[in-house]
């Protein structure tokens, strides 16, 4: 399946996932949905979600990103850039 595929349907139901994760848990959280065919760093990668994980709360509530985007920014820069 191609990966534009892919993410469009991952873009298609992030909205609901976050907020019916939201709803059950009773806290905000960031959900990020990586499609991450084609990583050849594995390291990195953990490295990029690590680094997610601790980021505070911003305007990136929901989002899908690929490997070759985040590949050289961090998750958090990336989801930012895409709101702007």
């Amino acid at each position: 399946m191609p990966e534009w595929v892919l993410r469009r349907m991952c873009e298609s139901v992030e909205g609901r996932i976050h907020s019916n994760i939201e709803r059950h848990c009773g806290t905000y959280i960031i959900l990020t949905i990586l499609l991450v065919n084609g990583c050849d760093d594995p390291a990195l990668l953990e490295h990029r979600i690590h680094h997610r994980a601790l980021q505070p709360q911003g305007i990136d509530a929901t989002i899908t990103l690929t490997w070759k985007e985040i590949e050289q920014a961090p998750i958090g820069y990336t989801a930012a850039n895409h709101y702007v």
